[in-house]
């Protein structure tokens, strides 16, 4: 079958455009590409103005005074109570003069009346945009203090209307709220405040690491403050609250006692009484628990594991069980002495044990007393005082007696009988020796004896 060329010609038909758009569209590219400044002329007819040019100095003299003009007006539209209005005008004032010094005025009052609607998520936007755009201005200060009151009004339940609907802002809200005003100014008196309030949003919310992380970030670069002494605190409590709810394990007591070993340390003489009595609770309960194992195992025959638990009793001194467990560690040692010295978690046992019967420095393996826990090189050494008043001195004053002098002693004066007499002096060059002195009332000495007779014997030839 052939098929001609007329049957190809498909009924297809041509567009046709309308002449006026078509001709609109024309003289609109010729006036723009025929225009020697095409962008200017555009920015002209849109109102717009180039924010790299600064207008002359009797424009902006110009611009000052119509915004003073419409703050005025802004002003008595809020006293009327039209706030909306008065949010209009300032916004405009924003918009259409942005290099006067009312530009500044509409930005920080457009917070405050935020405020005063309630919109506290938009007032605290308002403040932020007005210290983004105004860091030297004469209000950074207050709308840095009304940004960190937003945020505490925030998490202390203050709610916002939502297409109608009251509802609080969520925590992540109010993180970022805090996070910015410590951002804002980080050495101003706000940042310490600002990063606790974030780790009391985290311990609301039961994130207990994220919670701990900010307050030990207070602690570190904020030592010496206020928040910094009640973040180390919240620490402490919070690895309290921990162990109270039954997480007995080591790692949760050790970080109870170290955090408030730490808060005691950074804050002397500052002590917290409840603090305190946590810990005791705490400690009471911890040995008693301890106690309770270490009777098991004593009674399942393993002597070793139980004076491990005793030992930790032993280390309590508070505790009611103190006593009876220094009293089983000394019947294990006597027992079993192995299962003590053998211990390695208990090297200083017998610091803490009730002398046994058996001779313990008689032993081969016995070394010596045991070394000093170190809990208590910890503490540092008190000057002892007898009472409040006065010290006792390290050692008495000593008081000498006098020296003899030459002058009080006469050698010429007789003693029960015996003259004292001096030495000779030396002899002269040449001469004979001076005698020695006597004295005139001196007794002479008795005269000698005869010698006896020696009998004389016969020598034989």
């Amino acid at each position: 079958m052939t098929v001609g060329a007329e049957s190809l010609v498909c009924d297809v038909k041509t567009p046709r455009f309308s002449p006026l758009p078509m001709a609109t569209v024309l003289v609109a590219t010729t006036l723009v590409v025929t225009m020697p400044d095409s962008d200017a002329f555009l920015k002209k007819l849109f109102n717009k103005s180039d924010p790299d040019t600064l207008p002359p100095r009797e424009e902006i003299q110009a611009q000052d005074n119509t915004a003073a003009g419409m703050i005025a007006q802004a002003e008595q539209a809020a006293e009327q109570g039209k706030t909306g209005s008065a949010i209009k005008t300032y916004k405009r004032v924003k918009a259409r003069y942005p290099l006067t010094s009312s530009a500044a005025t509409a930005a920080f009052r457009l917070g405050g009346l935020y405020e005063s609607q309630g919109k506290i998520s938009s007032a605290f936007e308002a403040y932020q945009d007005f210290i983004d755009t105004y860091k030297t201005g004469a209000n950074f200060r207050t709308a840095l203090d009304r940004q960190f009151t937003i945020a505490n009004s925030a998490k202390d339940g203050a709610k916002v209307k939502w297409l109608g609907i009251s509802r609080r802002l969520e925590s992540s809200r109010i993180i970022e709220m805090y996070q910015s005003v410590i951002s804002n100014a980080p050495r101003a008196a706000t940042a310490p405040q600002a990063l606790y309030s974030i780790g009391e949003v985290y311990e609301r919310d039961r994130d207990i690491r994220l919670a701990r992380n900010a307050y030990q970030q207070v602690v570190d670069d904020f030592a010496g403050t206020r928040q910094a002494r009640d973040a180390q605190l919240a620490i402490a409590n919070m690895s309290f609250e921990e162990v109270e709810g039954g997480s007995y394990d080591a790692e949760n007591l050790t970080a109870a006692d170290d955090a408030v070993e730490e808060f005691l340390l950074t804050n002397p003489g500052d002590t917290d009484n409840d603090l305190l009595t946590k810990r005791a609770a705490i400690d009471e309960s911890s040995a008693e628990k301890s106690f309770e194992i270490a009777r098991y195992y004593e009674k399942q025959g393993q002597l070793k594991a139980a004076a491990i638990y005793y030992s930790e009793v032993a280390r309590t001194p508070s505790s009611n069980k103190f006593g009876e467990a220094r009293e089983r560690l000394a019947d294990i040692a006597s027992a079993d002495p192995e299962a003590v010295s053998a211990a390695p978690d208990i090297a200083s046992a017998t610091d803490l044990m009730v002398a046994a019967t058996s001779n313990v420095k008689g032993r081969k393996d016995y070394l010596g007393p045991p070394a000093p826990a170190l809990h208590r090189m910890k503490k540092k050494p008190k000057m002892r005082t007898g009472s409040k008043k006065k010290a006792i001195p390290v050692f008495e004053a000593i008081e000498e007696p006098a020296l003899p002098s030459n002058s009080e002693i006469d050698l010429m004066t007789p003693i029960d009988g015996e003259a004292l007499l001096l030495p000779p002096p030396p002899a002269p060059p040449g001469g004979e020796p001076l005698s020695k002195p006597t004295l005139d009332d001196a007794p002479a000495p008795p005269p000698a004896p005869p010698a006896p007779a020696v009998p004389s014997t016969p020598v034989e030839e």
